[in-house]
């Protein structure tokens, strides 16, 4: 997911940099739809966010642990937040939206281990 976006935004400011050639049909930069393409394949980037943060804190229920000292912070602070719900799944999911910036906090962080890692 990183890599597309990142890739996605590096090309767009490529393209600005270089300008009119952009626009040349030998460029290369008409392959920049591709990349969009990837994108929308892989998934609403948002969406698969989410699903990281659920499934890291899916983890993080059952073992205290969400693979580095920072994303094990953030999902303290997530469990914390959602712990008002008591297990109901209307409530959890309600205040899983009221929280999103710390649902995306927790996926971006295990974003930036993997790609440390890498």
């Amino acid at each position: 997911m990183r890599a597309v976006e990142d890739s996605i935004s590096a090309c767009w400011q490529l393209k600005q940099e270089v300008g009119s050639y952009a626009l040349m049909g030998d460029s290369g930069f008409k392959h920049l739809d591709f990349l969009n393409c990837c994108k929308f394949a892989e998934g609403d980037s948002r969406v698969l966010a989410q699903k990281m943060a659920r499934d890291v804190m899916r983890v993080y229920a059952k073992t205290g642990d969400a693979g580095d000292a920072e994303s094990t912070r953030l999902a303290g602070d997530l469990a914390k937040a959602l712990a008002p719900a008591g297990g109901d799944k209307v409530a959890t999911a309600d205040l899983w939206d009221e929280h999103f910036e710390k649902v995306y906090g927790l996926a971006d962080a295990v974003m930036d281990r993997v790609v440390a890692e890498a």
